[in-house]
């Protein structure tokens, strides 16, 4: 990269430079003017200790803020709250006619719960009972297989 061309300044460019700049050019004005680029002109300004003179516009009057509005009244207190009362109903207790049977006597209108204990002693039956529709299990042990709120899916 070449460096950039060095612009001389003559004692009739600096005189050209005093005078544009007391008039009140911008710097813009002078650059074309003199030939230079408006950076070159900025820095010998400044350097000389020159100030560019400010064109003031015309001040425009400012605008009043609008005024405030009148404050809120403070909100009216909320009447207490009542809670509803809920009647929960107990669950009917369920009748079972209890029938356990073994595995070979396992058919689709039987309940299919395990009723043996964990430790795997003794003899191994089924419910027995008459499921829900769509269940494998009896009311009592679809409660229990599939939690008090939960129905089971239809198959």
């Amino acid at each position: 990269m070449s460096p950039a061309p060095s612009i001389e300044w003559t004692v009739e460019r600096v005189r050209d430079l005093t005078r544009m700049c007391a008039e009140g050019m911008s710097s813009r004005l002078m650059a074309i003017e003199l030939g230079i680029t408006r950076n070159a002109v900025i820095g010998k300004v400044t350097r000389l200790g020159l100030q560019f003179r400010i064109k003031l516009r015309a001040i425009r009057p400012r605008l009043q803020p609008p005024p405030k509005p009148p404050p809120k009244p403070p909100p009216k207190p909320k009447p207490p709250l009542v809670e509803p009362e809920f009647i929960v109903e107990q669950p009917q207790p369920i009748a079972l006619t209890f029938e356990p049977c073994a595995i070979t006597e396992l058919s689709a209108v039987r309940c299919r719960w395990p009723m043996w204990r964990d430790d795997g002693v003794g003899e191994r039956l089924y419910c027995g009972a008459a499921p829900l529709a769509g269940s494998p299990y009896c009311a009592k042990h679809a409660r229990r297989a599939y939690g008090r709120d939960k129905a089971p899916e239809p198959c």
